[in-house]
């Protein structure tokens, strides 16, 4: 199934539509199939602009978020079917402890811009790995050699990637 999208336009709103998993290789997603997601479809929320997103709208802002500001193989895995202590995880790399700790400061006082806190937080920027959790959306910021270690991906490989940038 073939999906043109252009540069300004968010990841969720593709010319053409389609289902399922949306992977973006240099700014150029590809589409393949295989997963019951409808991109472009952003859940109804009478709350959207008061600052209460449902998961699925956290999870999308939190994906664009880290593509805006740089972060490498972004990965979002839909939990909802499979554990019932998040909706959603997010996992991306960072080239650096800076660029971490970067990600991490921008995502937190980005979302709470809109109202979002963080509960809770664990790792350190040294240590190569970052957790950021927003109660439903679980985000992972990894450093390359500590995702490969972890690899959250094969761990949780009963969840359905939702969306993937290269």
């Amino acid at each position: 199934m073939n999906t043109t999208h252009h540069r300004n336009q968010s990841l969720w709103e593709p010319i053409g539509g389609g289902e399922g998993l949306l992977t973006v290789i240099s700014g150029q997603p590809i589409l393949e199939s295989g997963l019951n997601f409808t991109l472009g479809q952003a859940p109804q929320n009478p709350y959207i602009g008061s600052g209460l997103l449902d998961s699925t709208e956290l999870a999308r802002t939190v994906v664009d978020l880290s593509s805006e500001k740089l972060a490498e193989d972004i990965v979002m895995l839909d939990l909802r079917q499979i554990a019932p202590f998040a909706d959603y995880f997010i996992i991306m790399s960072a080239e650096s402890a800076r660029q971490i700790e970067a990600l991490e400061q921008d995502i937190t006082r980005d979302l709470k811009q809109i109202n979002v806190s963080r509960f809770h937080r664990e790792g350190t920027p040294n240590s190569g790995w970052v957790l950021l959790d927003f109660s439903d959306v679980v985000i992972h910021i990894f450093s390359p050699e500590e995702r490969e270690t972890y690899d959250l991906e094969r761990l949780w490989s009963n969840a359905p990637q939702v969306v993937r940038i290269l």
